[in-house]
């Protein structure tokens, strides 16, 4: 197959989520068609059992839909995956399966496929880092399935009506720490999700949660559920305590929108408002460490300091193990993002020489025990809580981390109740901002 692919294509592949399903009787017959067609050269000694066959055409089917729909998109139409079995450890399909359905697609022509590769690290030191990770391996439905589709008489657009995303109910997740290689920050890895009292308990929380969401009518939106991420699984005091934020599924999904996009939504026909908590890392912070927070409308607000530098520097540390040197990369990015004109003299020490006189709980930020995992796990512990509040009066509420989308009609009683469980969870005031 010829190269018409560039490296920027492929850098801009999406992941391969493998959640789309045929929804249409188009769509399913064609599916059955390519699965009996990649069966044809599959060439089988003895049939598979029957629920492994059931299996096979499950995982055919979610691997067909996800190609294909990505193949509606505006970029390139390439997907990434890791292909080691250990990175099918959330998934519904094996990773044996999976990886022989991609090479008979291959085989047919049905697909078109860049294999990924980590890169020797020459300064490891032990095992853990002899290699560094490269790209994941590239996948994209070829010109001939697209045809093939479109003998259906539906053109590649309509695919969209046909493959749709499948919700998840109760998925949660568990990352390792992440790491660094010199300048770059290597993501934490998968790890296996025991089947625990304690799992079973958070699969059916987020479960009930998923379930009444699902029953509300959205515009400007397309709901396929929550899942819950925890991180830093491989810490010694980790219990299910750390990180755990709500993350919605699908690249797609409401909470990658712009604001502006989000003030667009309605749940059941109805304008939506989105409350936010003015500095919750850092009001629950002052909580954990037992410390009173300057008395305020906004805690960020520093004399002669741009807010947004101060807001950026605080957020830069808390997500970090330490205080920086100098500014990240990210931070000077959004100062360049947003127009803030920050003064060639306003270095992260002297900004830091002022948010520590006027925050004091972050003076010893380092050595005090609390990390960025430790915050995001009490937020969103509390986050949920008032959602399942809310639930309770039939009032849908949709998280972005640290706010709250909910019906114009129900802002007011949604402020109210938001602000009582934080208060009551953590004994400092909050500021709900919003209304």
């Amino acid at each position: 197959m010829t190269k018409d692919y560039t490296y920027g294509d492929i850098r801009e592949a999406k992941y391969m989520d493998l959640a789309i399903i045929p929804v249409s009787d188009v769509s399913s017959q064609f599916c059955n068609y390519v699965i009996k067609l990649i069966e044809q050269i599959e060439n089988r000694k003895r049939a598979r059992r029957a629920k492994d066959q059931s299996s096979f055409e499950y995982a055919s089917k979610l691997i067909l839909g996800d190609l294909l729909i990505a193949r509606t998109k505006d970029n390139a139409g390439w997907l990434f995956r890791s292909v080691s079995k250990k990175n099918f450890y959330h998934s519904e399909i094996k990773g044996d399966t999976f990886n022989l359905i991609v090479r008979l697609l291959e085989a047919l022509d049905y697909l078109q496929v860049i294999k990924g590769s980590n890169h020797s690290n020459a300064f490891a030191q032990s095992e853990d880092n002899r290699y560094v990770p490269g790209l994941a391996t590239r996948f994209k439905a070829s010109d001939k399935l697209l045809s093939l589709w479109q003998d259906t008489g539906y053109e590649t657009i309509d695919l969209k009506d046909h493959f749709k995303k499948k919700p998840r109910l109760n998925e949660i997740q568990l990352k390792s720490a992440s790491s660094r290689y010199q300048k770059q920050k290597i993501k934490g890895k998968n790890l296996r999700v025991e089947k625990t009292t304690q799992t079973q308990a958070i699969k059916l929380r987020l479960f009930n949660i998923n379930k009444y969401i699902l029953k509300q009518n959205f515009e400007g939106m397309e709901f396929y559920g929550l899942r819950r991420l925890y991180n830093e699984g491989d810490h010694p005091s980790f219990n299910w305590n750390l990180g755990g934020r709500l993350y919605g599924v699908g690249e797609n999904n409401y909470q990658r929108l712009k604001k502006e996009q989000r003030s667009k939504i309605k749940i059941n026909g109805e304008a939506v408002v989105e409350l936010d908590i003015n500095a919750s890392y850092l009001r629950i912070l002052h909580s954990l460490r037992d410390f009173s927070i300057p008395d305020a409308e906004d805690i960020y607000a520093i004399e002669g300091i741009d807010r947004r530098i101060v807001k950026s520097w605080i957020s830069s540390t808390l997500g970090h193990t330490g205080f920086h040197r100098a500014w990240p990369s990210r931070s000077i990015e959004e100062f360049e993002k947003a127009n803030v004109q920050k003064p060639k003299k306003l270095t992260y020490p002297l900004v830091m020489k002022k948010v520590v006189e006027h925050l004091p709980v972050l003076s010893d930020w380092p050595q005090c025990g609390v990390r960025w995992s430790n915050l995001m796990f009490e937020e969103s512990e509390a986050m949920i809580s008032t959602m399942e509040a809310l639930r309770e009066i039939d009032v849908v509420a949709l998280p972005v981390h640290d706010s709250l989308i909910v019906p114009h009609s129900k802002a007011v009683i949604a402020h109210d109740i938001l602000k009582e469980t934080f208060e009551k969870r953590f004994g400092v005031n909050f500021v709900i901002k919003g209304l």
